[in-house]
């Protein structure tokens, strides 16, 4: 967002005039702050990139729940999907420091953690 208004500071200030908001333009030093802002936040873009590969990927909980068979599924299908069940904690251990990001990830609150505690 700060990106997109550092690139359109003159048309907002022009609309913004217009409108007669005027308590509402930024000073150029506010805008110099805006800038510097976006410069350093810019550095943490890639990082939070590669952190946020969940959208990208499927969570754990998601593969679990697809390989649970729903008893619509052909042998091969229940066979596949008990195989990879089977094997799941050996194929993606959960550790120890699993768990401690895990409860330290805000965005996690509302996700029961008591089956990953035992």
């Amino acid at each position: 967002m700060l990106r997109s208004y550092e690139s359109n500071i003159p048309g907002i200030e022009i609309i913004l005039r217009r409108l007669k908001l005027f308590d509402l333009i930024l000073t150029p030093t506010e805008n110099e702050m805006v800038r510097d802002l976006v410069d350093i936040l810019s550095s943490f873009e890639t990082t939070t990139t590669i952190l946020s590969a969940y959208k990208s990927y499927p969570t754990m909980s998601e593969i679990e729940s697809m390989l649970h068979s729903t008893g619509t599924e052909s042998s091969v299908i229940e066979e596949l999907q008990h195989l990879l069940s089977e094997y799941l904690d050996t194929r993606f251990p959960i550790t120890p420091l699993n768990i401690c990001g895990f409860l330290l990830d805000l965005s996690q609150l509302k996700i029961d953690i008591n089956r990953y505690l035992t």
